[in-house]
């Protein structure tokens, strides 16, 4: 499952851009930090960072 999916699965309304070259989504959500994370690493992926804008 691809990030944007996996985060679109729990917000559908979530605004995801995934940038493959740099590894870095950045996503625009309500959701909670923690459920994103969630998200991201069900879905089969590492989350390195995090920065809330």
């Amino acid at each position: 499952m691809s990030i944007t999916k996996a985060i679109q699965a729990i917000d559908e309304r979530a605004i995801v851009d995934a940038d493959p070259k740099t590894k870095l989504v950045k996503v625009k959500t309500p959701t909670s930090e923690a459920a994103i994370k969630a998200a991201v690493t069900d879905a089969g992926y590492t989350v390195t960072g995090y920065t809330a804008a």
